[in-house]
């Protein structure tokens, strides 16, 4: 691998929180195969490194430097090893013209030589490479350099670190691995610096999210347990029991209901990091009710996470009540203009994109615009709405373009698993209906008036019935519904979850009085 990489960087394409760290570190530490058994692995995290350093090409190799000294116990700098890299350069220096000074006067030979080492050490990254080479050749040690997360950076920086990476892998005896976001990529291979090169790329996917899910909580679990010490925090006393309560009913909810892991790999289309950190909040959230979980515990030996429990902490977060701008879940509903009809323009565009495509999952633009047009829209208002889809996740662009307006529009999009699960499974549910009717605006003064704020459960309840009414009158200002997307039935399948809750409501009000 070695010998046939040598010469271009070995880029690992994936999104942001696929896992390529995940792979990068199992390649370093675990894989089995003995490849990296006489490996100096030099890792350089870029994601939280090298931020604040004027050159990014002086950071890495100072980094690398450092890592030499402290991980594989090679100090670049110390005399013997200065004086192996150079043994041929002091060859050379012996019959040069400080020659007689060895014979006639050996101290200053000695002076001679050691500032013409220093001289040659004084230029770090010529030294680094030389030393990188004395390494290969004299210790027989492969080098890898692996520049992981520089796609968290912006895409200046990360074509700044592609040049660095093609450089070291090109003129240094290295092998040089390089994380990259698809979209980057793809738009470098186009108009960037990637253009002018034929880089060796492999696609990270991302694992099954419930495989991940369970391995995490069930690694949890030992330490709640008390099967696994905090080695880090020994002196720490930590009451685990209620949490590892809650972590063992959340690993048996997700084998009962399969709702919690179908949101989590949908919504996060595919980044583990997203999902992980959803689960996580989950167990801290405000707007779960703790207690109440601990004693049906308690009492009946089990617990199922219901998906409405768990889609609340994702919707709301850490505030108290939605918020576009913080929240993962988008607002289908709400509207720039006074159209009232544009309360549905996103689910229509996003059914349109689905039920129109190629064998690829991709409809052109032109294509969807002239469809969407011919629903009584207008170009303005398409394009706005194909924006916010594309910047909130729920659809992307051919060579992840943004979609933005007054430019010339992508030549196709297609719908991602977030703009799916928008469209089929959020809408129905009343956990989504109450979180979005605050941000939604009411185009009509009568309704307004009646759709207010509120926060007791069954006042909500009839504030969601009110609102999906208020969607219907909106819904009939469609003179012909040929739009792909069925508003009427939505509504009733909300308006029967919302019926659910007011009986489940009055049962447990019933045994409350008895």
């Amino acid at each position: 691998m070695a010998d046939s990489l040598s010469q271009r960087p070995i880029l690992l394409i994936g999104d942001v929180g696929v896992g390529k760290t995940m792979f990068i570190r199992h390649l370093m530490v675990t894989d089995d195969s003995g490849l990296f058994e006489s490996v100096v692995s030099l890792y350089i995290d870029l994601g939280k490194q090298g931020t604040l350093s004027s050159s990014l090409r002086n950071f890495v190799v100072q980094d690398m430097i450092r890592q030499l000294r402290k991980d594989h116990a090679v100090d670049v700098n110390q005399r013997n090893f200065v004086r192996g890299v150079y043994y041929a350069q002091l060859k050379r220096f012996k019959k040069g013209i400080y020659a007689d000074l060895l014979e006639h006067d050996p101290k200053s030979y000695r002076l001679k030589e050691i500032d013409y080492l220093n001289e040659l050490i004084s230029v770090k990254e010529d030294h680094l490479k030389s030393s990188l080479d004395h390494l290969l050749r004299a210790r027989k040690k492969q080098i890898v350099v692996f520049l992981d997360n520089a796609d968290q950076r912006n895409e200046e920086t990360q074509e700044a670190v592609f040049l660095i990476a093609q450089e070291l892998a090109a003129k240094w005896p290295v092998t040089v691995f390089m994380t990259l976001r698809p979209e980057t990529f793809h738009q470098s291979q186009r108009t960037g610096v990637l253009s002018g090169y034929h880089p060796r790329a492999f696609s990270i996917e991302p694992p099954r999210i419930d495989l991940v899910v369970r391995r995490r909580l069930e690694f949890a679990r030992q330490i709640t347990s008390g099967n696994l010490s905090l080695v880090t925090l020994p002196d720490l006393i930590v009451e685990t029991v209620s949490l590892d309560s809650m972590i063992a009913a959340f690993l048996h909810s997700i084998d009962d209901n399969e709702d919690l892991i179908k949101a989590i790999d949908n919504m996060s289309a595919g980044n583990i990091r997203t999902g992980l950190d959803w689960i996580r909040q989950f167990f801290g959230s405000g707007h779960i009710n703790t207690d109440k979980i601990l004693n049906i515990l308690k009492v009946q030996g089990s617990y199922i996470v219901p998906l409405h429990e768990f889609l609340r902490t994702v919707i709301y977060g850490d505030n108290r009540h939605y918020d576009p701008n913080s929240s993962p879940v988008t607002n289908l509903f709400s509207v720039p203009s006074i159209d009232r009809r544009e309360h549905f323009l996103v689910p229509i565009c996003l059914t349109v994109i689905r039920r129109t495509t190629d064998n690829d999952g991709w409809l052109d633009t032109g294509t969807l615009i002239d469809r969407v047009q011919s629903f009584g829209f207008q170009l303005k208002q398409i394009n706005t709405a194909l924006q916010k889809s594309t910047e909130r996740g729920l659809i992307e662009t051919s060579g992840r373009r943004l979609f933005i307006r007054r430019l010339n529009p992508p030549k196709a999009v297609r719908i991602r698993t977030p703009g799916v699960y928008h469209l089929d499974y959020l809408p129905p549910l009343f956990v989504y209906v109450d979180a979005v009717v605050v941000d939604t605006p009411i185009l009509e003064t009568g309704w307004r008036s009646q759709i207010t704020h509120t926060e007791s459960i069954e006042p909500r309840l009839d504030r969601a019935e009110l609102f999906l009414e208020y969607l219907d009158e909106s819904w009939q200002k469609f003179t012909a519904n040929d739009t792909g997307f069925d508003w009427l039935t939505v509504s009733s399948q909300c308006r029967t979850g919302i019926h659910k809750i007011r009986k489940r409501l009055q049962r447990r009000t019933h045994r409350s009085v008895s």
